[in-house]
């Protein structure tokens, strides 16, 4: 039997064993997709011994280790290396090659499920982590109009922006500070968060809902709750929105290919996390 995972911390939240365990399931492959949490302070050593052992035919990463894998890994996808980030790890003999994936997920539940093409449009995101470097690449890559970062580390967000400028993307690209963020998340046809505030639910919106606008279109990297108080906050407004549910499928769905080599059940795995009560 294969054995996949996903390593990250918290996972609490992750909805990725139930998709990842019901595709194996349908297609009669015998593999098994495990949590497996690890605390900072255990990354490195932890990841040293995952990574030696070869127990693992792949695995995910979320936050927040979505940027420091890379430097334990032998090589990078092409998308994964302009990213900066890697979501997917496969195991080829005794090397591993990270990809990412989450952005492909992102743009397809943005045009496939929500009908929203990104051309053209103003775009605002809320977090310079992985998922963020993931979502902005993507989005210019899609020929998104501009897209401007918010990160409570400016250094972070600034940091984003030198990487995508370097990579000759021609979408304009800039960083704000959260303090002046408000005008650009009021003049955005896009706002994203990508920042983990919303996995709990005391957390609160992770962006003042007083800046929402009509005719913008709101999302959250989020899936679990389903609905966190920004999207509660679009929905009350009339706003199409989406949260992270579809990103978390299209995304599994092709870290899936890339370990099996086969085409994901799509259907099957949204089934599963759907039937999941959160």
């Amino acid at each position: 039997m294969k054995i996949y995972g996903l390593i990250g911390h918290p996972l609490g939240h992750t909805l990725s064993p139930v998709m990842h365990n019901a595709a194996f399931a349908h297609l009669g492959i015998k593999a098994l997709y495990l949590p497996m949490p690890i605390k900072p302070e255990d990354f490195a050593r932890s990841v040293n011994y995952l990574l030696k052992d070869h127990s693992l035919s792949g695995f995910n990463v979320t936050i927040p280790y979505k940027e420091k894998i890379i430097r334990f890994l032998d090589s990078t996808g092409h998308e994964a290396g302009l990213i900066g980030a890697v979501n997917t790890v496969s195991s080829r003999g005794l090397k591993y090659k990270g990809d990412n994936t989450d952005g492909k997920g992102f743009i397809k539940a943005l045009t496939r499920d929500l009908g929203v093409k990104p051309r053209g449009r103003a775009v605002f995101i809320l977090g310079a982590g992985g998922a963020a470097r993931a979502v902005g690449f993507s989005l210019a890559l899609e020929d998104a109009g501009r897209i401007v970062f918010a990160d409570a580390a400016p250094a972070k967000a600034e940091k984003l922006v030198s990487d995508m400028k370097k990579s000759g993307l021609a979408c304009a690209i800039s960083s704000v500070s959260l303090k002046n963020a408000g005008g650009e998340i009021s003049s955005s046809d896009i706002v994203v968060n990508a920042t983990p505030v919303g996995l709990e639910k005391k957390d609160p919106s992770s962006i003042d809902p007083a800046l929402l606008r009509k005719e913008q279109v709101i999302c959250d990297c989020i899936y679990n709750p389903a609905e966190t108080k920004l999207l509660e906050a679009a929905r009350k407004k009339g706003l199409k929105r989406m949260n992270g549910m579809g990103m978390l499928i299209y995304q599994g769905a092709e870290s899936f290919r890339i370990w099996t080599g086969l085409k994901a059940p799509v259907d099957v795995m949204r089934r599963a996390v759907l039937a999941c009560k959160i």
